[in-house]
């Protein structure tokens, strides 16, 4: 390997290195909580080091954020190919699932150290509205092919409610996994147990009622 070719490896690692650090920082104390001179001092840099990769602590977070939902965008990006609409949101869940259990910090990036302090990022980042790595759009465009099926209930024509009703039931049933788990006053049932008992709740609530659940 070339000098250039070490140096732009050493370069990324040290960039993963701080990414994975502010991902810890953001499930632990929050956006107020990540802080550059944190950072550093985790990875045992100068802050000089992380400035020379991110501009700021907004534009680590942008794409520390971007990063995570390219993850998510990856692993459901097959299930595009499922040509029934309720199977395929059924196995979307399973999914999101998945990856909330095996990428804990991923997830309470991205879906649980939201503050009203972060600026409103570019609707450029994440592919936003790209079924292949944007997780929402993939789940809205499949909610909208059930209703356009009259798959759904004659009342949920809202495409977008639908979609945000389903996310946010199964990120109900993570939060309260990845926030309370811990918690033995509550006889908990297996976190998968209680997802898929959610999505199948919901998508039984969803349809039609001479669909069902199959």
């Amino acid at each position: 390997m070339g000098l250039a070719a070490r140096r732009e490896r050493e370069r990324y690692e040290i960039r993963e290195k701080i990414l994975d650090a502010a991902r810890k920082l953001m499930a632990e104390r929050g956006y107020d909580g990540v802080t550059m001179r944190e950072i550093a001092r985790r990875i045992e840099y100068s802050p000089t080091v992380i400035y020379s990769h991110f501009r700021d602590k907004q534009a680590l977070i942008d794409e520390l954020v971007d990063e995570d939902y390219r993850t998510v965008g990856k692993r459901l990006r097959d299930l595009s190919s499922i040509r029934d609409p309720i199977r395929r949101l059924r196995f979307i869940g399973e999914k999101i699932t998945e990856f909330a259990l095996a990428n804990s910090n991923h997830y309470r990036a991205i879906a649980m150290a939201a503050s009203p302090e972060v600026p409103e990022r570019s609707a450029s980042q994440n592919a936003r509205g790209d079924v292949r790595a944007d997780a929402h759009a993939l789940v809205l465009q499949t909610v909208q092919e059930a209703v356009d099926q009259h798959r759904l209930r004659e009342d949920l024509r809202d495409a977008e409610l639908v979609t945000q009703t389903f996310l946010g039931g199964i990120h109900g049933i993570m939060s309260m996994h990845l926030t309370m788990g811990n918690d033995n006053w509550v006889q908990w049932r297996s976190v998968q147990a209680r997802s898929r008992l959610m999505i199948e709740a919901m998508l039984r609530g969803f349809m039609c009622s001479k669909e069902c659940c199959d």
